[in-house]
């Protein structure tokens, strides 16, 4: 309570003091001096307070910074959730821009219309956000970051635009070593090869591979037609039904797991010929329909999604799935009969 000699608590001549000044101009300074015999604590005081505390590892921490760790340490400050465009040059490739639609979905705009996989570019903006300085970056070494980032060689330039306006992120590569220099930041960083191989990839890693958009918001109706059968199966309040008569909840959403998980092979230019098989899903809530149209290939299908013209490669084991379990959609088996009494 009364600390007559403060050397023994490393406190005569503390080795870290905060000051904090109030709106009332009054300066409170916390003092820490030594950790204690027994380790995982600190001696600690207020000026002008002869009470002498401990506190812990972690509370010390939290104020021993310098200026490096307080900086704000991202090099890009675009806000994710209000990103409109996304903009990637690098290598040799054509330059790629990616656009979000009014239910902030992404969609490749460039170098032609297509749609994109939302979780890949969401992953791309991810990485580019993630990439910081490093707090613990010597002002010899932040010197050097900039000479050979001057001196290095452009692997990708990507630009970020939300409302506040865009923010580019440059990209180099000198010897082995990856260096990043925003548009808002002035200080070059080193980066991860990780965030430079995000970067350079090309368009088709990009596309989604998958033929339905619907995802996790469950199908009100599907229309399934081949030449030998069709199948159309709606859904009316929490009930399934096939030909007005109800259906069995696990087996239509065996088909439609396996309609969500269509994924190409293979993005192609050509390859659909005519017609065999019909695929059409409404979801959220009737706002989309999805259409696909299927042909048969020798050795695998080929797919097309209404008003777009590229063609999937579908594996036939997919189809073959999709086939089956629409045909194994069934009526609910009826209630087990309550025991006999004896």
């Amino acid at each position: 309570d009364k600390a007559a000699n403060l050397a023994p608590f490393g406190l005569a001549t503390p080795a870290l003091q905060v000051s904090v000044t109030g709106k009332d101009n009054k300066t409170t300074t916390l003092q820490i001096g030594e950790d204690t015999p027994t380790g995982g604590a600190w001696y600690a005081k207020l000026d002008g307070d002869p009470r002498v505390f401990s506190i812990s590892g972690g509370v010390k921490g939290g104020v021993d910074k310098n200026w490096r760790d307080l900086r704000d340490q991202r090099l890009i400050t675009s806000d994710d959730q209000k990103l409109s465009r996304v903009e990637l040059a690098a290598g040799k490739t054509p330059a790629v821009e990616f656009g979000r639609t009014g239910d902030s979905e992404w969609q490749i705009l460039k170098p032609r219309p297509l749609r994109a996989d939302g979780m890949t570019v969401d992953e791309l903006v991810r990485k580019i956000r993630d990439t910081k300085l490093a707090s613990t970056a010597t002002d010899e070494q932040e010197s050097k970051y900039a000479a050979d980032f001057a001196a290095g060689t452009r692997v990708a330039l990507v630009t970020l635009t939300d409302p506040s306006g865009a923010q580019s992120l440059d990209v180099r590569k000198k010897g082995e070593e990856y260096l990043a220099k925003s548009s808002a930041v002035e200080t070059v960083a080193k980066v991860d090869k990780e965030l430079a191989d995000s970067l350079v990839k090309p368009l088709d890693d990009f596309r989604a591979k998958k033929l339905l958009e619907f995802g996790f918001s469950e199908p009100s109706k599907m229309d399934i037609r081949d030449a030998a059968k069709t199948y159309s199966i709606s859904k009316s309040g929490e009930k399934w039904w096939q030909n007005g008569k109800e259906m069995d909840p696990t087996s239509v959403q065996s088909l439609i797991d396996k309609l969500r998980d269509l994924q190409a092979t293979a993005l192609l230019d050509a390859g659909f010929t005519t017609s065999v098989l019909d695929i059409a899903v409404v979801s959220s809530n009737g706002k989309r329909t999805e259409k696909i149209q299927f042909s048969k290939g020798s050795q695998t299908w080929f797919a097309k999604r209404e008003n777009e013209p590229t063609v999937y490669a579908i594996d036939n084991k997919k189809v073959e799935d999709i086939l089956g379990a629409a045909a194994d959609v069934k009526a609910p088996a009826p209630p087990t009969p309550p025991p006999a009494k004896k």
